[in-house]
């Protein structure tokens, strides 16, 4: 889900499945902006090997993350207190 802030867009969440089963995806950035990851939305990813968040911990649902690899690790840019869901991963 998007919305248009002056000339730009902005993610703000991630639908179920929305990159499921990509096998391209290799570590991912989440802007700020993201607030939302809804379930599912990196599962089964097998290249994933880290995720970014360059603002607070979004809200995030079951198996996000599920399926990857066991050497995938959450990196937050900023001092967070991260779900629960996410302390669990690496």
């Amino acid at each position: 889900m998007c919305f248009r802030d002056n000339y730009f867009w902005k993610i703000i969440k991630f639908s179920d499945s929305a990159f499921s089963n990509c096998s391209n995806l290799t570590n991912i950035t989440l802007p700020k902006s993201v607030t939302v990851i809804n379930y599912g939305a990196f599962s089964y990813c097998n290249n994933l090997t880290a995720a970014k968040f360059l603002g607070n911990a979004p809200s995030v649902e079951p198996k996000v993350f599920g399926g990857i690899t066991p050497q995938f690790k959450v990196y937050s840019l900023i001092e967070a207190t991260l779900p629960g869901i996410l302390q669990q991963i690496g």
